[in-house]
């Protein structure tokens, strides 16, 4: 109230005091009205050091910006200035290029603040040192005037502007997944309409991205189950209960359901799809289509590879593991998959699981002369009536499984210097080698 008196603003709106926060509905009803709340205001106030909403905007300045020697007097005939003296605050991580003190605030870890940031058109951030200004696409300038990059976890505004192309819409919104998925929550519930405004952007913006299901969109279904998850990875996600009544289950074919989790996606130039998706829904448990969700349901037509995973750890990152998979096909015995990445910790060094499936996604282009042969690795779902609630609405004709990984290899060619040439190749692919994977179904994951 302080800071809006002295800037002559009338109005202010807090979502813990403006939203009824044991109400389901009218919080969700308020949620989903996020993106319109922050991008028509005139500016947002960021507590960038509270840990919690008791804190407030004025932190207790720390020990090292309090002076312990006296200056040398300077004197000027006639003139008079007070001098201060500070350490530098914005000493930078050799690491990420971005400050250090910065980095550590908790506002940047908290969920619910990202795309306050985002939609924003200027945000405030008091820090325990001085104001930092943030303008709408993510340029900074603070008081000391030492501060010459954007805050690390700013998209800016540049992201939302370029999902009226719908193809690079699709990888800005992954480019947004990747930062916000390791953001912390209170609750897990809230992984989905934490994030609810900007999809409303996104969809405004752009209807031709088609349908927003659970954090993917409608028009590239299959490039958004391509996710991974990197570093240290947590346990599945439980139906989590919600403001007193809502049970919310992310699919577990969305990133949303792996909690507060590394999330990427591959990079490459084009992927062909081994695939045929035909169909997809989410099932929202309030007015918010992009809010909670009480499960998924994928319908497609692929060949699924029986498997079993014999483990060891990958020697060059922490979630990554080497992996062999015995096929029920002896004469596909040798396609192994060199590497699988889990997504949730069910995994332990040299424990073999029981019986998996691959499922290929796609053959992408990632780099000359070579593709990547990707796919998901998952586990049958043998309860129709699971407390996720997703088999209330599965079909007992079609085999129901859900995702525990993602698995890849390389396959090198001869340099394929021409769209046509690297078609064709694919094509024989495809005819020669890929139809001899496993048997061609359909399934549903959920």
């Amino acid at each position: 109230m302080l800071v809006t008196k002295h800037l002559g603003i009338h109005y202010i709106w807090i979502d813990s005091l403006c939203i009824v926060q044991d109400d389901a509905q009218d919080w969700a009803v308020e949620a989903s009205r996020m993106a319109s709340v922050y991008a028509n205001a005139h500016l947002t106030i960021s507590a960038m050091g509270a840990t919690d909403g008791h804190q407030g905007l004025f932190i207790n300045t720390g020990s090292e910006f309090l002076l312990r020697r006296g200056l040398h007097e300077i004197k000027l005939p006639g003139l008079e200035y007070p001098i201060y003296v500070r350490s530098n605050e914005f000493r930078e991580s050799a690491v990420s290029g971005n400050p250090l003190k910065l980095t550590e605030m908790p506002l940047l870890h908290r969920g619910w603040t990202f795309q306050e940031r985002i939609l924003s058109p200027f945000v405030l951030h008091f820090t325990e040192s001085e104001l930092i200004f943030e303008d709408k696409r993510g340029r900074s300038s603070c008081e000391c005037k030492e501060l010459k990059h954007h805050i690390k976890g700013t998209p800016g505004r540049d992201w939302l502007s370029r999902t009226r192309d719908s193809s690079l819409g699709h990888w800005s919104w992954y480019d947004i997944v990747g930062e916000y998925a390791s953001r912390l929550l209170t609750s897990e519930a809230d992984r989905l309409p934490a994030l609810s405004g900007i999809a409303t952007t996104f969809e405004r913006q752009s209807p031709a991205l088609g349908s927003y299901l659970a954090g993917i969109w409608e028009t590239d279904i299959l490039g958004g189950l391509h996710w991974y998850v990197y570093g240290t990875v947590r346990p599945r996600l439980q139906p989590t209960l919600a403001r007193g009544t809502l049970l919310s289950a992310p699919p577990t074919w969305s990133w949303a359901s792996v909690g507060s989790s590394n999330v990427a996606w591959p990079i490459y130039d084009k992927y062909y799809s081994l695939v045929e998706i035909i169909s997809a829904t989410c099932f929202p448990l309030t007015s918010d289509d992009k809010g909670m969700v009480a499960g998924g349901r994928i319908t497609l037509r692929g060949r699924l590879c029986p498997a079993i995973l014999d483990l060891s750890p990958h020697s060059s990152t922490t979630n990554a593991w080497r992996c062999s998979i015995t096929l029920t096909d002896e004469s596909l015995a040798n396609n192994a998959l060199p590497i699988f990445w889990q997504d949730v910790g069910l995994c332990s060094d040299g424990e073999a699981l029981s019986t998996v499936y691959f499922l290929p996604l796609s053959l992408c282009e990632v780099r000359e002369p070579s593709f990547e042969l990707f796919g998901l690795v998952l586990c049958r779902e043998t309860n129709e009536v699971t407390a996720t609630n997703r088999a209330e609405h599965s079909s007992k004709d079609t085999a129901t499984f859900s995702r525990v990984g993602c698995a890849f290899t390389t396959i090198k060619t001869e340099p394929l210097t021409s769209m046509d040439k690297r078609e064709a190749w694919f094509s024989e692919w495809r005819d020669t080698v890929f139809n001899n994977f496993g048997q061609e179904e359909a399934l549903a994951i959920v």
